[in-house]
């Protein structure tokens, strides 16, 4: 089984966290991370996490533009790194996908109609049938709705749709 993790924004705090979390698995042989070496070091020497950057840049996917960026500033090329890393690694055939957060204002600089990681890994699969899924132990949470405001939320809440929810988590 081959599992990707893509990016998240750079100037987020997604590559710290990919940084910090891959050198404790054991087994990184199936592990591709979806990104940049030149973003990826410089978090690491930012963050002191040189030792753990050499694990990471062995299971490195460079398919992303290296992009300037300052933490907590996310702008239009760092939201471009984050949708390229997403979309090389679903070009690449993982069969899981990790995805540290984005900031879908900047992502929708370059593409006007991102809703959201759940909604884009629809379109790109072509299915009209979709969920997002929260895992904890032997518990499962479906979301009956995403991405989208208060407002909304009210008209989608019918019994037709908890069903259809329902159907597809069974």
């Amino acid at each position: 089984m081959k599992i990707g993790i893509t990016l998240g924004d750079p100037a987020g705090i997604g590559p710290e966290i990919i940084l910090k979390a891959l050198p404790s698995i054991k087994d990184l042989k199936n592990v591709y991370v979806f990104g940049n070496a030149g973003i990826f070091k410089k978090t690491a020497r930012d963050l002191k996490l040189m030792r753990e950057y050499n694990i990471v840049k062995k299971n490195l996917i460079t398919c992303t533009d290296e992009v300037r960026f300052h933490y907590g500033k996310p702008t239009r090329e760092t939201g471009s790194a984050a949708l390229q890393s997403i979309n090389c690694a679903l070009n690449y055939g993982v069969d899981v996908l990790v995805t540290p957060p984005i900031v879908k204002e900047v992502i929708r600089q370059r593409l006007p109609d991102f809703i959201g990681h759940t909604e884009h890994l629809a379109q790109f699969f072509r299915s009209k049938d979709f969920a997002m899924l929260g895992l904890w132990r032997d518990k499962r949470i479906m979301l009956l709705t995403t991405h989208m405001p208060l407002r909304h939320i009210f008209k989608e809440v019918k019994p037709s749709a908890v069903m259809r929810k329902l159907m597809l988590l069974e």
